[in-house]
């Protein structure tokens, strides 16, 4: 009996389709959380509804990571669409998102007033026109991408994306009922780039997305915009949502948000740090439309943003000093070199960089990130995420210099990313770690010179130290894949190199599975029967990875193939798409690996697999409910 239906489950991603008239590749680099907030929320929300009432629902954008120092291009739409065909806008201006700049970050987009009921179908528009986009070229140099092509080879420009949720995947808005949809996707697995002509690469854009209904994301989330109210009783203000790079401004288009604080969130105002109370009462001292930014957590039950640290006034970025913000690569005295850089100036223009100088001195004032405590510049080192306050003295394209010597250095929380490379003693606090990246950059970008007590102790990206201090690390065992969030070690101090905050252990997370075949294969599959599937990577030149928390692993270096079982604790959605003829969802995996079977041996090829589910590295089994396998 073959159970064809569509079906999808709450707990699991919806697989997104694409149209199938348009040969544009549809691109989504965003995450979007909708919710019936009890905390004012106001604002955009278009269409109308055969239901009553409305309820209200927040935007907000992430990615996942890449090698990609900017991408950069232009939001222009966000609908939703229920059954009956009626469509609601939720973006209401054109939004430039680097979103390279979003793999360890959440942004709120916009907050507004909808008309509540079921919402089945959604898309996103991008527009490519103005684009800037940069990525390392095999030497690991930053390279600017200038053509953008589909993968039939067509330019692209402007790309609509859909989305289709079905039955318990639907998103429902009504008064009091907080629903969350996340939409995740894959920048390294979405975009290849061909540098047969070094100065002329092409990016070719072939998405790999995913849907995952009430969830909460464990990202920092951030909330920019004016000051619109301070509410001292409550430890709260309320802003004006003005997201990522938009003009500070009274428009309310994006909506309002209250920001909720505590006895534990830190301030800085105008330049002076406070604590708790001493902040929410110094907030209320200050003038309506200050700027401010605020980075928390985004909590359900009930559904809220609490803050951990919040800016306001001057110290706000885009204020009366130019800024720089980006990763610091390199440091040679009192001099930093920045990679993937931010440039926002006085006149609130910005623009994106792969590299800015920066000149420092004993007279730049030192702030970190969730702390009030005074740093000195040897507190900035190799590696550090940072937000550089000064004075732009060459605006040359190649030769960017920011004096921030009378400015000010905020060190920003840092991501870091490799395998455990030894098993160490428990009784002593520190990971040692075979590092793939800093805050998604490659390790070989970085010049670790200087970092060290002396030069034989300068960081080694084969062996990086970090000091966890109270943190349990029992879990992480040799090879284990982490995340460590923190600051870098100050420069010239290591051992050890990173003083970690947060760890995360990669394999208790759910994994992202993608191979791609370019052409499409013949014989992608060693063997499908009703237990599962074992690919056959032979053809695959291009990607074959999995992905877990931001780690890649090339499936190629397994010592041995992965095999992909079904999920029998869960209902299944099991998909089938074949270009230019639709999509076919199974319930059960046998009826899938029949039909798949039955394709195959009718001359069939197989251009893309992807599977979400739990992978364990032990037994290489990765256990899933949700496979997409797309034929042509």
């Amino acid at each position: 009996m073959n159970s064809s239906r569509p079906v999808t489950n709450s707990r699991w991603p919806t697989i997104l389709t694409q149209p199938c008239r348009s040969r544009l590749s549809k691109l989504f680099a965003a995450s979007i959380f909708a919710a019936a907030l009890p905390l004012g929320m106001t604002g955009c929300g278009t269409g109308t509804s055969t239901g009553t009432g409305e309820g209200n629902l927040t935007i907000s954008l992430t990615d996942a990571p890449g090698d990609f120092s900017v991408y950069a291009v232009d939001v222009t739409s966000i609908s939703l669409t229920k059954p009956n065909g009626v469509e609601v806008e939720t973006l209401p201006l054109t939004t430039t998102v680097d979103f390279s700049q979003y793999v360890d970050m959440t942004e709120f987009v916009s907050a507004g007033t909808v008309p509540s009921g079921e919402y089945t179908k959604g898309s996103m528009t991008l527009d490519f026109t103005s684009a800037t986009i940069q990525v390392e070229d095999p030497d690991g140099n930053p390279a600017t991408v200038g053509q953008f092509v589909d993968t039939d080879g067509g330019p692209v420009t402007t790309m609509k994306i859909g989305i289709t949720l079905d039955n318990k995947n639907a998103l429902t808005i009504a008064p009091g009922i907080p629903s969350h949809l996340s939409i995740d996707f894959d920048l390294k697995a979405s975009n290849s780039v061909d540098f047969t002509d070094p100065d002329n690469p092409v990016l070719t854009i072939d998405p790999v997305l995913l849907a995952e209904v009430n969830i909460e994301r464990d990202k920092p989330h951030r909330v920019r915009g004016p000051l619109k109210s301070v509410d001292t009783d409550a430890s709260s203000y309320r802003v004006i949502l003005r997201p990522f790079l938009h003009k500070q401004s009274n428009d309310t288009r994006f909506g309002e948000l209250d920001v909720i604080t505590d006895s534990e969130t830190v301030f800085d105002i105008d330049g002076a740090s406070y604590v708790g109370s001493e902040g929410i009462t110094a907030m209320a001292a200050l003038s309506r439309l200050s700027a401010t930014r605020a980075i928390g957590n985004f909590k359900m039950h009930p559904r809220r943003f609490m803050a951990t640290q919040v800016l306001a006034g001057s110290s706000v970025e885009g204020g009366d000093q130019d800024v720089v913000r980006g990763t610091v690569i390199a440091r040679n005295d009192d001099t930093l070199t920045i990679q993937g850089a931010t440039l926002i100036r006085t006149d609130g223009s910005f623009s994106f960089n792969s590299k800015i100088t920066v000149l420092i001195a004993d007279s730049t004032q030192v702030k970190k990130q969730l702390s009030t405590t005074e740093h000195h510049i040897n507190a900035i080192s190799i590696g550090q995420r940072i937000a550089m306050f000064g004075t732009m003295t060459d605006l040359t394209e190649e030769s960017m210099v920011l004096d921030a010597t009378n400015g000010t250095a905020r060190l920003l929380l840092t991501a870091v990313r490799g395998n455990v490379a030894e098993q160490v003693d428990p009784g002593t606090p520190e990971l040692a770690v075979d590092l793939h990246s800093i805050n998604r950059r490659r390790v070989s970008l970085f010049d670790f010179s200087g970092t060290g007590v002396h030069a034989a102790n300068d960081a080694d990206a084969a062996y990086y130290q970090i000091d966890t201090g109270t943190l349990d690390f029992s879990q992480f065992t040799v090879g284990t894949p982490m995340l460590a969030r923190g600051f870098i070690t100050p420069f010239g101090t290591a051992p050890k190199d990173f003083k970690a905050q947060t760890l995360v252990n990669f394999q208790a997370l759910p994994a992202n599975l993608v191979v791609i075949w370019r052409p499409a294969a013949v014989d992608a599959f060693e063997s499908i029967d009703n237990t599962g599937l074992i690919l056959d990577l032979s053809d695959s030149d291009k990607f074959h990875h999995l992905s877990q928390g931001g780690m890649q692993t090339d499936l190629t270096t397994l010592a041995g193939p992965i095999e992909i079982k079904p999920d029998s604790s869960t209902d299944g959605a099991y998909v089938i798409t074949e270009h230019s003829v639709g999509r076919v969802v199974h319930d059960r995996f046998e009826a899938f690996a029949e039909d798949l079977q039955h394709r195959l041996n009718n001359e069939k090829t197989t251009r893309k697999v992807h599977a979400h589910g739990e992978y364990d590295a032990g037994t290489q089994e990765f256990v899933s409910s949700r496979i997409w396998v797309e034929l042509r």
